[in-house]
C-alpha cells in the first residue's frame, strides 16, 4: 500500500508561509496548506503542522499558535509538529520549554541548528528552499562609484545592521549605498550617498546593478538576499562563513570599512572582476527541488 502524502498546515508569518506552500507544492509529493485554507487541511490525512519563524510562546499570539499546534498533536489529530527557525526568531528561545521540547526543531541553516541545540534541543537544519531569479556571472553596471547594495527592513532594523551601515556610508563618502527592504524610516538624516529603495518585487534588477551586497544581520539563516548575490557573482559580504562569500563577522565595522574600500579601489583601478564560485557551490544554492524534498521529509 502507497503511504498518503504528508499534508502539511504552515502557520506563521503569512508572506514565508504562502512562499514556502507554493514551493513545497510544486516540488515534492506533499500537500502544503496555509491558514486561509485549513477546512480543506483537516479533513486530510496524514496531517503535520509546522510553525514557521513563530520561535517560542512568549507572546500572547504565539502562544495561541503554540497551543493549538500542542493540543492537535496530544489528539493525535496530527502525526507531527515542527518548529522552523529561519532567523531572529531563535533570539527569544529559552532553556526547558515544554512547547518547544514536544516539536521537532528544524533550522534554515547550520548556526541557526547550533544556536537552537545550544539552548538542549534537539534540531536538524535544512535549508529554506528558494527559487532564485538571478542569472549566473551578471555583468557589473558601467559606474566609476563602487554601488553596494543592503537589505535593511525598517522592522528590527537594528538586527539587520543598520549600524553599521551608518558607520560605514559615513566613512565612504564615495561609495553608493542602497537599501532595499524599507523606507528608511530609522535614518531621516541620511547623507547622499545612501538611497532607500523601499521594498523590491524583483530583486534581481538592483542586484544589477551592483558590485557588493552587504547582508549584515545577528542572527539569519542563508537568506534569498545572500544566494542571490552569489548566483549574480557579486561580492558578498555576510555576517556567517559560508562558500562563496566575503565573511566579515557582525559589528566588525574597521574589516567592512576596509573590505569596501579595498573593493573600490579595485574598481577606480580597472581591476574589479566578477566572483566566481565553484559549480558545487551554485548547485547547493540553486537547486530549489533539493532543498524543498529535503524539508518536506522533516514535516511528513
Amino acid at each position: 500500500m502507497t503511504a498518503a502524502r504528508a499534508s502539511i498546515l504552515l502557520v506563521g508569518s503569512p508572506y514565508w508561509c504562502r512562499y514556502l506552500k507554493s514551493v513545497l507544492n510544486k516540488h515534492t509529493r506533499a500537500r502544503c496548506y496555509t491558514i486561509g485554507d485549513s477546512c480543506r487541511w483537516v479533513l486530510t490525512p496524514a496531517k503535520s503542522i509546522c510553525l514557521v519563524g513563530v520561535g517560542a510562546p512568549d507572546t500572547d499570539k504565539r502562544f495561541v499558535y503554540h497551543l493549538i499546534a500542542f493540543l492537535l498533536h496530544r489528539l493525535r489529530i496530527v502525526r507531527l509538529r515542527a518548529l522552523y527557525w529561519i532567523g531572529s526568531d531563535v533570539i527569544r528561545l529559552r532553556a526547558n520549554d515544554a512547547y518547544v521540547s514536544g516539536c521537532s526543531n528544524i533550522a534554515g541553516s547550520a548556526w541557526i541548528a547550533e544556536e537552537v541545540r545550544a539552548k538542549g534541543y534537539r534540531c536538524v537544519d535544512r535549508l529554506f528552499p528558494v527559487e532564485l531569479r538571478s542569472e549566473r556571472g551578471v555583468s557589473f553596471p558601467n559606474t566609476k562609484r563602487l554601488q553596494a547594495l543592503c537589505y535593511i527592513p525598517d522592522a528590527h532594523h537594528e538586527l539587520h545592521g543598520s549600524a553599521e551601515l551608518m558607520d560605514v556610508a559615513t566613512r565612504l563618502p564615495g561609495i553608493d549605498f542602497k537599501v532595499v527592504g524599507g523606507e528608511g524610516a530609522w535614518w531621516r538624516e541620511h547623507p547622499a550617498n545612501v538611497q532607500f529603495l523601499g521594498w523590491v518585487s524583483n530583486i534581481a534588477v538592483p542586484i544589477s546593478e551592483s558590485h557588493v551586497l552587504l547582508r549584515r544581520t545577528r542572527h539569519d539563516s542563508l537568506s534569498a538576499f545572500v544566494r542571490e548575490g552569489i548566483i549574480s557573482g557579486r561580492y558578498v559580504i555576510f555576517t556567517y562563513n559560508v562558500p562563496g562569500v566575503v565573511w566579515i563577522e557582525s559589528g566588525n565595522v574597521e574589516a567592512l570599512t576596509a573590505s569596501l574600500s579595498d573593493l573600490g579601489a579595485l574598481l577606480g583601478r580597472g581591476e574589479l572582476r566578477l566572483q566566481q564560485p565553484a559549480d558545487e557551490i551554485l548547485e547547493w544554492i540553486s537547486d530549489v527541488r533539493t532543498q524543498a524534498l529535503a524539508l518536506a521529509d522533516e514535516l511528513g
